[in-house]
């Protein structure tokens, strides 16, 4: 299982995917990659960053009172819960000068606006640089949380700046914040200890079934 719940284990699969995806832009800023994290960058060494927020819109079981049990690792038959959700992540973006800050506003809209490409027009499959695709790679492979964004919409939430860091209160700083909505999925696994955590979602569990081959609510 994972620690923390739903909330957490999106932040870190948003935070975990923009890291990769920008390390693949090869977006330098004084030297550096871009800071990007759950926490609000609070440090000078931390700018220019990218402060993830997700907020949860619907949350739901796949099915009332759904439940599956489903052996682990060790052989013991462990129930499971499928559970759906909406929500919106907010990519927050400060930086202490503002084309810093449209460089990397640029790159978020790209990395959106290309992120689903048109690979059977390649004239070279082989040599495809495959960019502006590392975002939705990472996510498709978190084991944890399946998610699917909505890669169409993109709401900003407008450009400003203030006097005041931090660190320092007469430095002016820049933000800008980007939005999406995504929709996925998660197992939570109850553990003989009395313990709920996040489950890892495998394609073809061992499923108890009845005579039918119907999921049963729990092993004999």
């Amino acid at each position: 299982g994972s620690e923390g719940g739903v909330i957490e284990a999106v932040k870190r699969a948003v935070v975990m995917a923009l890291r990769e995806a920008l390390l693949r832009t090869n977006i330098i800023v004084n030297g550096s990659p871009v800071y990007i994290d759950l926490e609000y960058p609070m440090k000078k060494e931390q700018y220019p960053g990218i402060w993830v927020q997700f907020s949860v819109v619907k949350l739901n079981r796949a099915g009332i009172s759904h439940e599956v049990w489903v052996q682990d690792a060790d052989l013991n038959w462990t129930p499971i819960q499928e559970w759906r959700f909406n929500g919106r992540v907010t990519l927050t973006i400060v930086a202490l000068k503002s084309l810093e800050r449209d460089r990397i506003a640029d790159m978020i809209i790209s990395m959106f606006a290309f992120s689903r490409p048109p690979e059977l027009v390649l004239t070279n499959p082989n040599a495809d640089t495959k960019q502006y695709r590392a975002l939705m790679t990472a996510l498709d492979q978190n084991p944890y949380v399946a998610m699917t964004l909505n890669t169409d919409t993109l709401t900003p939430g407008g450009q400003t700046a203030s006097m005041d860091v931090p660190w320092q209160s007469d430095v002016l700083a820049y933000e800008d914040s980007y939005s999406f909505d995504l929709l996925g999925n998660f197992n939570i696994k109850f553990s003989h200890d009395g313990v709920y955590t996040l489950a890892r979602i495998d394609t073809a569990p061992t499923v108890a079934r009845d005579m039918m081959g119907h999921p049963r609510p729990r092993p004999l």
